[in-house]
């Protein structure tokens, strides 16, 4: 199974995805899914990360731009697309996958979809929760959209990442511009 799932990820990184990780969905019951029992027959997640362009990023300061709204969208279909290809991979080797939306809310009174792709994401080690509520990765902080796909296949599974102070330093001091 791990080279099965270097294939798969080396897979998502060709066609487009800038991180990776693999979450073991048996100890993420508490959350919510849409149907209840979504995780119940797939035992692992893939999360899946593209990093949004910083240059169209500096630019969103009171909100988003018209810009930012074209990347939002076009970086959520690049996330669709990873998906459906890492499913027909999955598939292709002899398991069962179904890929989440990037972006589709069920429920706009509260903003919910199928699954909470960031508490995949967490739960595969991609980053942590940040103060904004939103995902930070080492790499590039909050400035990346996600996309899950659910799979039978028992892949290995990467844990959840601790945040240390010293990373978290020096991920703001990137962001701002500062040198190090």
């Amino acid at each position: 199974m791990h080279k099965l799932k270097k294939n798969i990820l080396d897979h998502a990184k060709k066609w487009g995805a800038t991180l990776t990780a693999i979450a073991d969905t048996t100890g993420m019951a508490g959350i919510e899914t849409r149907p209840e029992n979504l995780l119940q027959p797939y035992p692992r997640a893939i999360s899946i990360a593209v990093q949004l362009s910083n240059g169209i990023m500096n630019d969103v300061v009171t909100g988003p731009t018209e810009l930012y709204s074209q990347h939002y969208q076009r970086v959520n279909s690049l996330l669709d697309d990873i998906a459906c290809r890492v499913t027909g991979f999955i598939q292709d080797n002899g398991g069962i996958a179904i890929p989440i939306p990037a972006s589709q809310i069920l429920c706009k009174e509260r903003f919910v979809s199928y699954i909470s792709h960031k508490a995949v994401a967490i739960n595969a080690g991609l980053g942590w929760q940040g103060k904004s509520l939103l995902l930070i990765s080492p790499e590039y902080g909050p400035r990346i959209r996600l996309v899950t796909v659910l799979t039978d296949l028992l892949l290995p599974v990467d844990g959840p990442v601790k945040k240390p102070l010293r990373q978290m330093y020096n991920l703001h001091r990137s962001m701002s511009g500062e040198s190090h």
